[in-house]
């Protein structure tokens, strides 16, 4: 589990990096105040995941909340100089 949580955490940026270089930000298309960050659905999945035990569901939200912090912290900042986070 310790490996697969960081492969996909990478893997999972790398693809919202590729995403976002290639279709752009998609903040445009938001008609609403309120956005879903993955991190919100990565902690949902590791509270779940603590009531119910599932592997995948633990090393899932892991990755996705983790990906979401380096994308906050990491990528945007030296990207487009901003966090861009609410």
């Amino acid at each position: 589990m310790l490996i697969k949580i960081p492969l996909l955490t990478i893997s999972t940026e790398a693809a919202i990096v590729l995403d976002r270089k290639f279709f752009g930000s998609m903040r445009k298309y938001y008609k609403h105040k309120i956005r879903i960050h993955h991190g919100y659905t990565g902690i949902l999945c590791v509270i779940i995941s603590l009531f119910r035990p599932a592997d995948a569901l633990l090393i899932f939200g892991s990755a996705m909340f983790f990906s979401d912090l380096i994308h906050h912290f990491v990528v945007l900042p030296a990207w487009i100089k901003s966090r861009e986070f609410p």
